[in-house]
């Protein structure tokens, strides 16, 4: 209720009640209104420089008789939700992120030295030397111990689209219609114009058809030189690379070993890989071949027993399995960013959990997944201690919350064994999750609306059941993680105006899911 005493001017008011003279368009739009239609915080703003001494709260109070004591505004303030919301935690679990760019003071990851200085070696004979035996280059190792990852570093750094300096007036040109195009340093001050095509095999349904893809990266698109579709042959590839004399052409196939495992005869998978690796023994064309794989046996079974010369056979860097010190290194370095987030765990808490992962399959990745885990973990007890407070000064990740994830997430140590309890409907979703990785290759970061529609539709294709609402998919969704054989994270995509998204992708080895499915036969026709 208004007080009795007499109300206190407004802005645009003179002493003596009337109006001023020279209004201003504020004071225009407020003529005859008591209150002006505005929050105070906004009215205190739209005042200030308008030639007001007090502040539009004092005016307020005095009108309203409002309470303005400390503790009222206290009470008033929004609350913060604790989960989650401790910048240190956050900022730790995001540097624990498989995506997460690394901050290699060099140009090798950390404790990968030897294998850099290899792949630079093999780069620098390769494309400098003309008359160099050793034109093809095959990497291999366990999945998740930094093959692609050290390979793009490597493209990154030394492959340059725009070089500075005195030996800016002398490089070559590039041939023209050529895209993916850069300049690599075979000697100091000496470049070379190359053209980069990397190929995931995952994305090629049939192994004869990498031919005409590799010729679709090197070349713009609106060129119809060279693109006569799915008939293109390694003769094709061949002629559109003698016809660019000029330039050097890096070819690199990563997951090359799902060319063998790909649709197709024997004989045309073992002819497809063969041809590659031939086509960079050319002596009349410039053209390195770089295949990533993780079957360390494929040069093995594939090319040596086709009883070639040993120098026809691509040169081999084995990338052996992070042990537990080299996985402590890494942990070490990529918290280095904020050394608190490092300081957020127990030393041995990490020792811990190197160990666990160093010795069942030295997958970095799956270390990354069990610290983000232990993190989640530790942000639920401080939320149950009323500790969050204390999140970054006195309480700290423990062995004990590693353990815990080692237990839930690590239990079961084969896909095999994980899938086996699972009911019809979670292994349904399951399928679907890795046939869209399969062959949607190119949209990898898939949401779980995205992996939901995608889970519609091909049960609506395939008949095999009818799809579970989104409330139940979610559900399985959630089962599957506890499981183990999915991770859902949160994660920032482009494309999406609501900025962060629930995304999920599958954590199994296909070569198990695709035994253990075929064991029934409604699933049969989902992979």
């Amino acid at each position: 209720m208004l007080r009795g005493t007499k109300r206190p001017l407004l802005a645009f008011e003179d002493d003596d009640g009337a109006e001023n003279q020279t209004l201003t368009p504020d004071a225009k739009m407020f003529k005859g209104l008591t209150t002006p239609p505005a929050s105070p915080e906004k009215q205190q703003r739209k005042y200030i420089g308008v030639g007001v001494r007090q502040p539009f709260e004092a005016v307020s109070s005095s009108v309203t008789n409002i309470d303005t004591t400390e503790e009222a505004h206290e009470d008033l303030k929004p609350k913060r939700l604790a989960f989650g919301s401790e910048p240190l935690t956050s900022k730790t679990k995001s540097l624990l992120q498989q995506s997460s760019v690394a901050t290699c003071e060099n140009s090798w990851l950390v404790t990968r030295e030897s294998e850099y200085r290899d792949i630079i070696e093999f780069l620098q004979g390769s494309i400098g030397m003309k008359d160099s035996n050793e034109n093809s280059l095959y990497i291999t190792g366990p999945p998740g111990t930094g093959k692609t990852a050290q390979l793009d570093i490597i493209l990154r750094d030394k492959f340059q689209e725009i070089v500075l300096g005195p030996a800016r007036a002398t490089l070559p040109k590039h041939d023209s219609d050529l895209t993916n195009v850069s300049y690599f340093e075979t000697q100091p001050d000496v470049f070379q114009p190359v053209a980069v095509a990397k190929i995931n095999c995952i994305a090629l349904a049939k192994p004869e058809t990498i031919f005409q893809k590799l010729i679709t990266e090197f070349t713009n698109t609106r060129s119809p030189a060279f693109h006569t579709g799915a008939s293109s042959t390694v003769k094709t590839l061949e002629e559109f690379c003698r016809s660019k004399p000029s330039t050097h052409f890096v070819m690199i196939l990563d997951e090359m070993d799902k060319l063998i495992n790909g649709n197709g005869s024997g004989a045309s998978k073992t002819k497809t890989i063969l041809d590659l690796f031939l086509l960079a023994k050319e002596p009349s064309i410039n053209v390195t071949v770089i295949g990533i794989a993780n079957s360390i046996d494929l040069k093995d079974r594939f090319l040596n027993g086709l009883n070639l010369q040993k120098e026809l056979l691509p040169k081999v860097i084995h990338f052996r399995p992070y042990n537990s010190d080299q996985m402590f290194e890494i942990v070490k370095q990529k918290l280095s960013v904020f050394p608190q987030c490092f300081e957020l765990f127990q030393p041995m808490a990490i020792r811990f959990a190197t160990t666990k992962c160093s010795g069942s399959t030295g997958d970095l990745r799956r270390l990354f997944d069990l610290l983000r885990s232990s993190v989640q973990l530790f942000e639920l007890d401080s939320l149950k201690s009323n500790a969050v407070s204390n999140v970054g000064s006195k309480r700290k990740v423990t062995i004990a919350h590693v353990a815990k994830a080692v237990s839930k997430f690590m239990g079961s140590a084969t896909t095999r064994a994980r899938i086996g309890p699972l009911n019809i409907q979670h292994k349904i979703v399951l399928c679907s999750l890795v046939h869209r990785e399969r062959f949607d290759l190119h949209q990898c970061i898939c949401t779980i609306d995205e992996a939901y529609d995608y889970y519609v539709k091909l049960l609506r294709r395939t008949e095999v059941m009818k799809p579970l609402s989104k409330t139940e998919f979610l559900e399985s969704c959630n089962s599957l993680q506890t499981c183990g054989v999915v991770i859902i994270d949160f994660s920032r995509k482009r494309n999406i105006q609501s900025g962060s998204q629930k995304t999920i992708k599958s954590s199994v080895i296909e070569a198990e899911l695709q035994e253990e499915i075929s064991k029934i036969e409604l699933l049969k026709r989902l992979l």
